[in-house]
């Protein structure tokens, strides 16, 4: 299942060096048909993605921008194409990925349109197979798996029939992925022991869910699955964990905790494991689910400095907050937006103190940029994202 050996070594020696630089941080991205051929969302979306640091952006709605766009046309499909490209060539977008729940719809859109492209910066180059086989509402009779899935394939309508229709999907998606030299990969809740042995060996990497509302549990929330793939015959196996920016999970978490800090947390408690099925185990990173949960409650921009610290921002809704590093005195804050225009500069009051609030509710979707002259001349500037 491993197509490029060299990788594998390089991602085996990261997690053996204990991931001193990480390698995937990925991000679902929901919504995608509206903001495919929307420039202003379609920006919103890759500044985004690259000022938090993402390399990876797996594609939900591929199935609505076929309809639309129709996948397997190389003349209608060109702003998939230019999206792709422009995410791997101006924001540091590592990989693509297609998310879709079926064998069919790799083979006869996604393949189709990767094969009609030969610039590999247009291409896809990961499939990821996302089929809830372990969920009794939809596996079970008069599910939307049962009727859609399970009843035509002559499988009965129960978790059993959902796995044994899922093992086949993800067996030739991989070997589709192993033909055209891309990686393929699934998203896994719940599998029991031996499900999971053999799900190991039917693709190159796992995404698992660590679904909870704090950094305190996330890896043991998932330590006991996670000990599942790693006595797989095929172990070790590579795992990237899944975080979630729901309300109902991480999403509170996230307006006073950068979201590094969750993946930070679970490294070190995987590190600090005492049993020796770790070994089985190659962590590769994190995934966030999913773009629209997270825009406006995480902390937001990369800060350029010169001669002080790094701004901090936290976003929630029409308030950004504003943490500034101790020291030097300011002189000036003021906020542009991306066109260089000056939008708003804050009163005297609000500069004599590090830590402020500011209100957007007036101020239009787009990047915008927080600029801070100190006495001595220098200077602190960060951008952020609105988009509604």
């Amino acid at each position: 299942m491993r197509k490029n050996f060299q990788l594998f070594v390089l991602l085996v020696t990261i997690a053996n060096s204990q991931l001193n630089a990480q390698s995937v941080k990925g991000l679902y991205v929901d919504g995608f048909i509206n903001i495919l051929g929307n420039t202003q969302s379609e920006d919103s979306l890759l500044n985004y993605a690259q000022s938090n640091g993402f390399n990876y952006l797996a594609l939900y709605d591929l199935h609505l921008v076929d309809a639309q766009y129709n996948m397997t046309n190389v003349s209608t499909i060109t702003p998939l194409a230019n999206f792709i490209q422009r995410a791997k060539t101006q924001f540091n977008i590592l990989k693509v990925g297609a998310v879709a729940e079926n064998f069919w719809f790799f083979q006869n859109r996604v393949r189709v349109y990767n094969n009609a492209h030969s610039n590999p910066d247009q291409k896809f180059d990961v499939y990821n197979l996302e089929f809830e086989f372990w969920n009794t509402s939809t596996t079970g009779p008069s599910g939307y798996y049962c009727t859609t899935y399970l009843q035509p394939a002559g499988l009965t309508c129960d978790t059993a029939g959902g796995f044994s229709f899922y093992k086949n999907e993800l067996r030739k998606i991989d070997s589709v992925a192993t033909l055209d030299n891309l990686l393929s990969e699934t998203y896994v809740g719940w599998p029991n022991a031996g499900q999971a042995h053999q799900i190991a060996g039917l693709c190159d990497r796992i995404l698992l869910h660590s679904y909870v509302a704090t950094d305190a549990t996330d890896y043991s929330y998932t330590s006991t699955r996670l000990s599942y793939f790693a006595g797989a015959p095929s172990a070790p196996v590579d795992i990237i964990v899944i975080f979630s920016s729901e309300s109902i999970f991480m999403g509170p978490w996230l307006t006073s905790n950068p979201e590094t800090q969750a993946f930070s947390t679970y490294l070190a408690a995987f590190q600090n494991e005492p049993s020796t099925w770790v070994s089985g185990i190659n962590l590769l990173g994190y995934q966030w689910f999913d773009y629209s949960n997270m825009n406006y409650t995480l902390p937001l921009g990369t800060s350029e400095s010169i001669g002080v610290k790094n701004i901090r921002l936290f976003q929630h809704n029409d308030q950004i907050e504003i943490i500034l590093p101790d020291g030097g005195m300011l002189t000036e804050i003021a906020i542009y937006n991306s066109n260089g225009q000056l939008i708003q500069k804050l009163p005297n009051e609000i500069i004599s103190s590090n830590k402020f609030s500011i209100n957007t509710c007036g101020f239009t979707d787009g990047i915008y940029f927080i600029n801070c002259n100190y006495k001595n001349s220098n200077s602190i500037a960060t951008k952020f994202l609105i988009q509604r």
